[in-house]
């Protein structure tokens, strides 16, 4: 489980004015917050400030609830909302206050008020505990409330990492488990808080929850189809239901729309990098790449287009062209000889690779090089070429247990089998005593080890990948930005 890839929405879909407004990282907890108990029926003012929200249209909303004077406990609610958008907690917190002081059992009040302590003592450094469980324990008592589960999936942000951070990876799980429980009850109750659907849309989507995120998009449609600012979170809904084809137009439409800008052309060149490889595909990468030759997510989605395509001569070429021009790039490096490999050129592609081992000098641009070097020889099922790279670089493999690790694969290859067993039991025993670190070698590891003890012999050629050699570390959840 990787929770840095999961907390802050990224680049694909929010980015420009939406990152301005979604996307205000702050380096603690982050969280925002949605509706319970009710008054007698909203105000007009209320209404129209609630769908400008809804639409992320911050100034509307303040607008509309200053020019009517409203002075109803959601007014006050509403305002600190759009307000802590604004990035004006001190004024906001004033507002939510004044809604509490109105209405006090409201439980979207009174978590809003929590969220704001929870955001006030994050920012200091601090991970506020009796906040966090006062947050939880509101979502207990109010289970059906999208409010209280909004909040209870913040607050189980906190304690996941928490204690990720303390290395207990068993309770860290177990938070991030509720967490995502909560954000998919708040989201399945989502009618209730419609002024927080597209911050809940952006979490659905980082956290790969299609079906939430589906019928959020669908709300918000619904409510102003035209609005322009919902185009790069529709792309966004429907590359996480892989529907890349569906997704083609639109993200060219966004591109055009934007006059070509330079971070447009990196969601639609991800968008085509998902497609079928064909001609018109290869063309449009092509025509992304001439015009921002050193954007790095332009580079890398034509780069990882090509490596999953079979090989044509223009393919061959715009590679080629690649590497000469990205020649210190190890990335671009080490998916030309997977390139070379899948298209039958395996040789070649071992060639290449030692050929820029042997040009570098630094450790951190060798070592990747020569992972994927051993990683696609062992795929191959090569003893040869791989006794030859051990010899030559095993000394550089940086942490000992990798390097027990590709021992043990080589050693299969040469039906060592018992040596291969006892490799195996040590990089098991290693993820074991530090929890995360060796996950993807442990689990083939493992897998290995029945193997051998079931006397059938496995297959060398996986894992498919070049190993990882480090865990994943938290990151902190976001909180809404000012538009």
């Amino acid at each position: 489980m990787n929770p840095q890839s999961q907390l802050i929405p990224t680049s694909d879909h929010c980015s420009g004015m939406s990152r301005l407004r979604w996307c205000l990282v702050i380096t603690t907890l982050g969280a925002s917050f949605c509706t319970g108990c009710g008054d007698s029926g909203p105000t007009e003012a209320v209404q129209q400030a609630r769908k400008a929200l809804q639409m992320d249209d911050v100034q509307e909303a303040i607008d509309e609830l200053i020019d009517e004077g409203d002075q109803t406990a959601e007014a006050h609610y509403l305002k600190a909302v759009a307000l802590d958008r604004r990035n004006k907690q001190n004024v906001a917190r004033e507002e939510i206050d004044v809604a509490i002081d109105l209405d006090p059992e409201n439980v979207k009040y009174r978590g809003l008020r929590l969220r704001f302590d929870l955001f006030r003592q994050a920012q200091e450094g601090q991970v506020p505990q009796q906040v966090v469980e006062q947050l939880t324990e509101l979502y207990e008592s109010n289970p059906s409330s999208a409010a209280a589960a909004f909040f209870a999936f913040y607050a189980h942000q906190a304690q996941w990492m928490q204690r990720f951070a303390e290395n207990k990876p068993d309770e860290a799980n177990q938070h991030y488990k509720q967490a995502i429980e909560a954000l998919q009850t708040a989201a399945t109750l989502a009618s209730e808080i419609p002024e927080f659907q597209r911050e809940m849309l952006v979490f659905c989507i980082q956290f790969k929850l299609p079906d939430e995120a589906r019928e959020l998009m669908k709300k918000l449609k619904a409510v102003d189809p035209e609005n322009p600012d919902l185009l790069q979170d529709e792309i966004a809904v429907l590359m996480l239901t892989n529907n890349a084809a569906e997704a083609t137009p639109l993200a060219r439409k966004y591109y055009e729309r934007s006059n070509g800008s330079e971070e447009t052309a990196a969601i639609y060149a991800k968008v085509l990098e998902r497609l079928p490889p064909d001609r018109q595909r290869d063309d449009r990468l092509a025509e992304l790449l001439k015009r921002y030759p050193k954007n790095q997510t332009v580079v890398s989605s034509v780069v990882n287009a090509l490596i999953r395509s079979p090989a044509t001569a223009e393919r061959d070429k715009l590679f080629a062209d690649l590497v000469a021009k990205f020649s210190d790039s190890v990335q671009v490096v080490s998916n030309y000889a997977i390139y070379l490999t899948r298209n039958d050129r395996f040789d070649q592609a071992i060639q290449t690779l030692t050929q820029e081992i042997d040009r570098r000098t630094l450790p951190e641009q060798r070592w990747p090089l020569v992972n994927v070097a051993l990683s696609l020889t062992l795929e191959a099922g090569n003893t040869e070429v791989a006794e030859q790279l051990w010899k030559s670089y095993h000394n550089e493999i940086p942490e000992p247990t990798i390097a027990v690790y590709f021992e043990g694969r080589l050693l299969e290859l040469q039906e060592q089998f018992a040596r291969a067993i006892e490799n195996y039991e040590s990089v098991v025993d290693a993820e074991k005593r530090q929890p995360g670190k060796f996950t993807v070698m442990a689990r083939d590891a493992q897998l290995r080890l029945q193997l051998l003890r079931d006397s059938k012999k496995p297959d060398p050629s996986k894992p498919a990948e070049p190993v990882k050699d480090t865990g994943p570390e938290p990151v902190a959840p976001v909180k809404p930005g000012k538009k």
